[in-house]
């Protein structure tokens, strides 16, 4: 059993295995993210700026950077969940703010609201000259899995199979 923090709530938070739980998924790698740090209600992860991230307009596809957003907040509110939750994205709001052309873009996303079985994170999305590029909102729906599902590396399904 974890000990209590101060506000009474099991600390449920492991930085080590929410890292492990994020650089096991396929879809984190194919997008070339980066989990820089992640602490309690808390995630900030870089995305270096690639060509295939690029759209017809010359600048980082819209998809890339909700992907980003819904990423760093999932990963903010898996922080306070127990092993055999996870966060299920049911809505998402992004307002893109400026046209993303950096290098690099990092994307924050902090715990608006958890417990019970709906949660919120808010992630904010700057490139690196500190430019904001996109602020986004989660909310979540607390789904278990069976066993410990969620910190289950899975090998993505062969071409033409599901």
């Amino acid at each position: 059993m974890r000990p209590e923090s101060s506000r009474g709530v099991k600390d449920l938070f492991d930085a080590e295995t929410m890292r492990k739980v994020v650089e096991s998924s396929p879809f984190f790698h194919f997008l070339g993210m980066e989990l820089l740090e992640v602490g309690e209600g808390s995630a900030t992860l870089q995305l270096p700026v690639a060509p295939h991230h690029i759209n017809t307009q010359g600048i980082v596809h819209g998809g890339v950077l909700s992907s980003l957003a819904d990423t760093a907040g999932a990963v903010a509110l898996g922080t306070r969940m127990s092993p055999g939750q996870r966060p299920r994205t049911v809505q998402m709001d992004i307002h893109y703010l400026s046209a993303a052309r950096g290098q690099t873009l990092t994307a924050v996303g902090s715990v608006a609201k958890s417990g019970g079985k709906l949660l919120v994170a808010d992630i904010d999305i700057a490139d690196e000259t500190g430019t904001a590029v996109a602020t986004a909102r989660i909310t979540c729906v607390l789904v278990g899995g069976f066993a410990d599902e969620r910190f289950t590396p899975r090998e993505p399904p062969e071409k033409g199979k599901r």
